[in-house]
């Protein structure tokens, strides 16, 4: 809902370089976070019965498309649709007034796909694959300030003195 706020920053050794640039105003109902699932490896003995799982991490990307507007340009140069170097990306709620969560990638690669159609004319899709960052989540959840949002983690592996009080 509302109308999000997208800023970039190059990315160096997997952060932000802190200098953040607002980009234009996305198409609308354009911006999307993707997750694909990680797969999961599993070891199974004779008889098809799993012994033991493993589950490899999820991967994202977060997609967006803009406008050619006469005098803005587009906020990367591509070679062939691909831009060089790697990029950091916010999205600010554009909810007014309440305290949306924000979404921060640190690092990712980028790349683009010219569209058209008479209805929306030229724009560009812009597509962020994001990589492991330097340190944290993949995907950052900020709040207002800002700063990653503490989670209540339920999984805590420490045992209180064990038994079954019996």
């Amino acid at each position: 809902m509302g109308k999000p706020k997208l800023s970039v920053a190059k990315s160096v050794n997997g952060a932000p370089s802190g200098d953040w640039k607002v980009i234009d105003t996305p198409v609308q109902d354009s911006v999307n976070l993707d997750t694909q699932e990680g797969t999961d490896l599993e070891a199974r003995e004779e008889g098809g019965e799993i012994v033991d799982k493993i589950s490899q991490a999820a991967t994202y990307t977060l997609t967006f498309e803009l406008f050619k507007k006469d005098g803005v340009p587009f906020p990367f140069t591509d070679n062939g649709g691909v831009v060089s170097g790697e990029y950091a990306i916010r999205v600010e709620s554009g909810i007014d007034g309440h305290k949306a969560p924000h979404l921060q990638i640190d690092r990712a690669t980028v790349k683009t796909s010219t569209l058209y159609s008479v209805n929306d004319t030229l724009r560009k899709q812009f597509t962020f694959s994001a990589l492991k960052p330097a340190s944290g989540d993949t995907v950052k959840v900020l709040d207002q300030g800002a700063t990653a949002e503490v989670e209540n983690d339920i999984t805590d592996t420490t045992e209180t003195g064990g038994g079954t009080g019996e």
